[in-house]
């Protein structure tokens, strides 16, 4: 060797031993591995816990008794929605008296806020496995940049829901009792995918620092690596506490009604929606049917809320408007109404699009009655 080449490897044995007085690399390695173990873990407790009994538990008489099978399963609500949708415009109005809209409202969006987060966390596994050379540096941080956007995303919608109080929803006869234990489950679903989301948030942004800059530094990258595959187990943990939320939030739905056919058909998507990890160890092929049932879910919800919400050209003009809420209610200049409640529906409308308006909100009831009939 050369004095220089002697020099040299004085100096980097020297930097090994204090390295090695102040790093743990086994415990690293031991950190890195932890996403990976815990899927392993999930998939050793599906083969040993009962979790048919647990959904029975849950959900109640909903439950089936059968092992559930979601391959290619769609929404139960679907069905329920059908029949809404193809309903005469004077039964779907009547049912606004007894859905609970802004339970369904919440239940589309967290099944929407579950399809982004499936959606990263599958893009993040995908980043975790590509190599990276040279210019690719730059596109994997502005990917971590954007990843970070939709975490973002997924924060504000969850404040917004977490921040929603109980709806009271009272049928015409029937007053519907809401069980606090529920609300209960559901907020705290809600806020514990807040949590989630706000760690996978925080870890992709202090990862696009740590990467910002450092394209030429190859311990940095391979640092880099082990560090995305950690934040891809925030990404996936952030899924699951999604699909929980969602079930839950089905389940709350559910003791909001008093149709039983719409009880039935949510007390379906609950144990669709739970069994969702039953099935498939392939994780592609569980991620595709989670996607497709949630958003199956999210249509469904999408079209009871649009059936109830909708009387554009409708002939209403024989129809008894008195205890139906109208608040948010559709409608264009081709819809009829009865003579006596014109006038009111027109002073109480805004203009949302090209010949569509919307009631606006604030007036209860009884002073649309007593306005309508002045």
């Amino acid at each position: 060797m050369t004095p220089d080449e002697d020099w040299l490897s004085d100096r980097l044995s020297r930097i090994d031993e204090v390295l090695d007085t102040f790093l743990d690399i086994d415990a690293g390695l031991a950190e890195a591995r932890l996403p990976g173990l815990q899927h392993a873990l999930v998939d050793a407790l599906e083969d040993v816990i009962d979790v048919e009994s647990g959904l029975a538990a849950i959900v109640g008489g909903g439950a089936r008794a059968d092992r559930i099978d979601v391959r290619g399963a769609g929404s139960d609500l679907s069905r329920f929605a059908s029949d809404i949708a193809t309903a005469p415009p004077s039964e779907r109005l009547a049912a606004r008296s007894w859905l609970p809209l802004p339970e369904l409202a919440q239940v589309g969006k967290i099944a929407e806020l579950e399809l982004q987060a499936l959606q990263a966390a599958r893009e993040l596994e995908e980043m975790s496995k590509a190599h990276l050379d040279g210019d690719d540096f730059a596109i994997f941080t502005s990917a971590l940049a954007d990843q970070r956007g939709h975490a973002a995303q997924i924060i504000d919608a969850l404040v917004a829901e977490a921040g929603r109080g109980a709806t009271k929803v009272l049928d015409l006869t029937t007053a519907i009792t809401r069980d606090p234990d529920l609300d209960h489950d559901r907020s705290y679903a809600l806020d514990h995918a807040l949590s989630r989301a706000r760690t996978l948030e925080h870890n992709l942004g202090m990862l696009q620092t740590w990467m910002a800059g450092r394209s030429g530094e190859r311990v940095k990258y391979w640092a880099s690596k082990m560090w995305l595959r950690e934040v891809c187990g925030y990404a996936r943990l952030l899924d699951q506490s999604l699909t929980g939320a969602l079930a839950r939030c089905l389940n709350h739905t559910r003791h909001c009604v008093s149709d039983e056919a719409m009880r039935q058909a949510l007390a379906g998507d609950v144990s669709h929606v739970m069994a969702l990890d039953l099935v498939d160890k392939t994780c592609e092929v569980r991620d595709r049917r989670r996607a497709e049932l949630v958003r199956s879910v999210a249509d469904a919800v999408d079209a009871v809320v649009q059936a109830a919400s909708q009387v554009v050209g409708a002939d209403l003009s024989d129809v008894d408007l008195r205890g139906v809420p109208l608040e948010g209610l559709r409608w264009s200049s081709t819809t009829r109404w009865p003579p006596d409640w014109e006038a009111w529906v027109h002073r109480n409308s805004v203009s949302v699009g090209r010949d569509l308006y919307a009631i606006r909100a604030g007036k209860s009831d009884v002073d649309a009655v007593a306005s309508a009939m002045a």
